[in-house]
C-alpha cells in the first residue's frame, strides 16, 4: 500500500477517534464544544471538516496562528513526498585507496547524507559489511568523517530551546542521541559518536587503525568503494509520524535542501525556501504572511499554523 494512502487512512483514524471522543464527552456531560473551549483558560482554536463532503462540521478560531508543534510534521510529510518521494534512500559513501588486499593505504573516509535510521546497531552491520566486502584488516591512517553535506554548525534547529534535550541534527547521525547537558556547543558530537561506534567494530572485527577518528572532507581524486543505502522513505516517514520522532523529521526537511543541488550543502534557510515553494505552489499559502515554519519536527518557538491550514494539508495528501 502507497504510503500516501496510509497516511490518509491514518489520519482519517486519528480524527473520526477524536471527533468520537468529542461528541462522547459533549452527550456525557451535557455541555457543547463550545462550552467546553469556553472552559478551557488558554487559547484554542479547532477546525472539525468532512473530508469526503467539505461540510464544516465545527470551527472556532480556525484562522488565528497557533505554535504547532509536532503538527508541523505533517508539512514536513507533505514536502518530502512531493519533493523527495517514497523511493528516495539516504546514501552513506565510503572512499578509500587500497593496492593490498586487506589494507586501506592511507585514509577511510566516510560522507554521510543526513540518514536518521542509524542506530547504534545498524552503524555495526556498516562497518561488519564493509570489513566482509573488502576483508579489511589495516587501516594504515585516519578514520575521517565528512560530515558537510549538512551546514555543521545547524546541529540545532531554528527557535529551539537552547536548554531542552533536544536531537543532534547532522549528516551523520546516530539516530536516538539527544543532548545529555544543558551548554551551548554540541559542534561534531554527532560524527564523532558516529564514528566511534563505527571504529571500536572495526578494531573488534580484528582490524588495525593506525590514525585516529577526526572530522574533515574527502579528497576530491578518490573513487566511492562501498555505498550503504537506508530504507525508503516512505518506511522512514511511517516512522516519523507514528512516533512523531523529531530527529528523523529534522533531517528530512534539511534534506530538502540538497534535491536539485546533491553537490552542495544542506542549511536552514535552503530547506526554508524549499518548503516555501511548494506550499505555495500546492496550497497557495504564503511563508511569512500564511504561516511560518522554520523547522521540521516542531520543536521551533518560531512556527505559526492555522487549523484551517493544517485541515488544508491533511486534504491535499
Amino acid at each position: 500500500m502507497k504510503l500516501r494512502y496510509k497516511v490518509i487512512i491514518f489520519l482519517s483514524s486519528f480524527l473520526i477517534c477524536f471527533f468520537l471522543l468529542i461528541s462522547t464527552v459533549c452527550t456525557s456531560t451535557g455541555t457543547g464544544i463550545q462550552e467546553e473551549i469556553n472552559q478551557f483558560p488558554g487559547f484554542s482554536g479547532i477546525l472539525i471538516k468532512d473530508l469526503n463532503t467539505q461540510e464544516i462540521l465545527f470551527s472556532y478560531n480556525e484562522d488565528k496562528l497557533f505554535t504547532p508543534a509536532s503538527l508541523t510534521k505533517i508539512f514536513t510529510l507533505l514536502a518530502a513526498l512531493e519533493i523527495l518521494d517514497e523511493e528516495y534512500t539516504y546514501p552513506t559513501s565510503f572512499y578509500f585507496s587500497s593496492t593490498i588486499p586487506g589494507e586501506i593505504k592511507g585514509n577511510l573516509y566516510v560522507v554521510g547524507s543526513g540518514d536518521p535510521t542509524q542506530t547504534p546497531d545498524v552503524i555495526r552491520k556498516i562497518a561488519d559489511a564493509l570489513v566482509q566486502k573488502y576483508n579489511i584488516r589495516h587501516i594504515c591512517g585516519d578514520i575521517v568523517l565528512d560530515n558537510s553535506k549538512f551546514l555543521p554548525e545547524e546541529f540545532l534547529g531554528r527557535g529551539w530551546m537552547w536548554d531542552d534535550k533536544n536531537p543532534l541534527i547532522g549528516a551523520l547521525t546516530v539516530a536516538g542521541y539527544k543532548a545529555k547537558e544543558k551548554q551551548n556547543s554540541y559542534l561534531n558530537t554527532m560524527p564523532f559518536l558516529w564514528g566511534s561506534i563505527f571504529s571500536q567494530e572495526l578494531s573488534r572485527k580484528g582490524v588495525i587503525i593506525d590514525g585516529e577518528v577526526r572530522v574533515g572532507r574527502i579528497q576530491e581524486d578518490l573513487k566511492v568503494k562501498y555505498i550503504y543505502y537506508s530504507d525508503t522513505l516512505d518506511k522512514i516517514l511511517a516512522y516519523m509520524m507514528k512516533k512523531s520522532d523529531n530527529q528523523s523529521a529534522e533531517n528530512i526537511f534539511r534534506t530538502l535542501a540538497l534535491m536539485g543541488n546533491p553537490e552542495g550543502v544542506s542549511s536552514i534557510a535552503r530547506a526554508i525556501a524549499y518548503l516555501e515553494e511548494l506550499v505555495e505552489k500546492d496550497l497557495g499559502l504564503k511563508w511569512g504572511k500564511d504561516y511560518i515554519i522554520v523547522d521540521g519536527c516542531g520543536l521551533s518557538e518560531y512556527n505559526l499554523v492555522t487549523p484551517a491550514h493544517l485541515v488544508e494539508v491533511i486534504s491535499y495528501l
